[in-house]
């Protein structure tokens, strides 16, 4: 929510560009505003899922999850494994993945034996919509939009309103609770067609 919502916002980046542009002289002195926003919104495939845009983050998911689904029943070496990967990326991204990125992101995954978490990231990311639809309107006037001076409020509310209920319910239990409806993916998607629809002209 943080990260994709409110700092890609265009509020967030309305309020962010002055004070870029006052260190950054040089480099941002002249950007516009909706520049910035459609920088700060690049949609293309990459292999980094930390480093992807919002459209494309819960394909890395996808990717992770088929990878862990598919290399558990059939996976006989590091090779193998990076084989799966690659042709994974390629069947989500349409992109190459390069050796020595499959080889680390299979010796990472084979060590640490962390198979099955990866969906909890979408299961979040599916989330922070309706979740920050329902903060209280003095910590913002939209879902994306958290005033400057009102940041450590909204987090305050964050945690005390839904951190602070983790592990005490249900996954579908913790979300209704949460956000008042069953859990959903139909909030996310019509947040990414409202905001990048516009900016992509589609």
């Amino acid at each position: 929510m943080w990260e994709n919502q409110v700092g890609r916002s265009r509020a967030f980046c309305g309020i962010f560009l002055p004070e870029a542009q006052s260190t950054f002289r040089d480099a941002l002195g002249d950007v516009s505003l909706e520049t910035f926003l459609l920088a700060n919104n690049d949609v293309r495939p990459s292999l980094i899922r930390t480093e992807s845009d919002e459209v494309t983050y819960n394909l890395h998911i996808l990717i992770r999850s088929n990878w862990n689904s598919r290399s558990s029943r059939r996976i006989a070496s590091e090779r193998s494994a990076r084989c799966l990967a690659c042709q994974i990326i390629g069947e989500y991204l349409g992109i190459q993945s390069p050796y020595r990125c499959r080889r680390r992101a299979a010796r990472r995954a084979l060590g640490s034996g962390a198979f099955g978490y990866f969906p909890t990231y979408s299961l979040g990311n599916s989330l922070r919509r309706p979740i920050s639809s329902r903060k209280p309107a003095r910590l913002g006037k939209s879902a994306g939009h958290v005033p400057p001076r009102r940041v450590h409020a909204a987090r305050e509310w964050l945690r005390n309103e839904h951190h602070s209920q983790g592990r005490r319910y249900p996954a579908a239990e913790l979300g209704r609770r949460v956000t008042g409806g069953p859990l959903s993916h139909d909030a996310l998607m019509r947040h990414l067609r409202g905001k990048f629809a516009p900016l992509y002209d589609l």
